[in-house]
């Protein structure tokens, strides 16, 4: 079995959104506690990255097993939040041969697809393994196996790991979630439009 850690991004300002994504409603629980034990479901280790918001998050939480990161430079973006995250996993002590980068913002994905994503980091050569919509998007979840650790912790900027995927795109595959689910909630209209779903 592939040593794969989790790191969830959840250090952004959600500045479109007005108030703290992390600390949004979603059925009886806030969204970060709703990705957290969807999460948990997969048996990893998760190493939960904050920044803006980070105590109020905190006071959120009633987890011991979670690996916290606070990013101090999370206002220039989810590059160094992924930067910071990594780097935290590989100096561990751990083993580690693979990270899945997943974001607090996506409260639709079951754990059926993040499954798949690390089965198919398992079984293929495929060094990146992403995540695909139905029109064909791709983005995270995804999986990057250890050759590609380096280069993300030198991440900067608002691009997240565009950069590393654009260079090493022959190695990269993507597995399809279902129809939808892959949507992240930036405004408070996409917010009540998940509700009512």
């Amino acid at each position: 079995m592939i040593k794969l850690e989790i790191l969830l991004l959840a250090a952004g300002t959600s500045s479109r959104m007005g108030q703290p994504k992390a600390l949004l409603p979603i059925g009886q629980k806030l969204l970060i506690q709703h990705q957290i034990n969807q999460l948990q479901g997969l048996g990893r280790p998760i190493t939960l990255v904050l920044g803006a918001h980070a105590e109020l998050i905190q006071a959120a939480l009633n987890e011991t097993e979670l690996n916290l990161i606070f990013n101090k430079h999370y206002i220039k973006g989810m590059g160094h939040s992924i930067a910071a995250g990594v780097q935290a996993i590989i100096t561990s002590g751990r083993e580690v041969e693979a990270i899945m980068i997943c974001a607090v913002d996506q409260p639709l994905i079951d754990i059926a697809h993040y499954k798949n994503l690390i089965q198919k980091a398992q079984r293929s050569e495929f060094s990146i393994v992403q995540s695909a919509s139905d029109e064909n998007w791709r983005g995270i979840p995804t999986v990057f196996k250890s050759e590609h650790f380096e280069a993300l912790t030198e991440l900067t900027g608002d691009q997240g790991a565009k950069y590393v995927i654009q260079a090493n795109c022959k190695q990269a595959t993507a597995v399809q979630a279902n129809p939808g689910s892959l949507i992240d909630i930036d405004t408070i209209d996409q917010y009540q439009s998940l509700i009512k779903r």
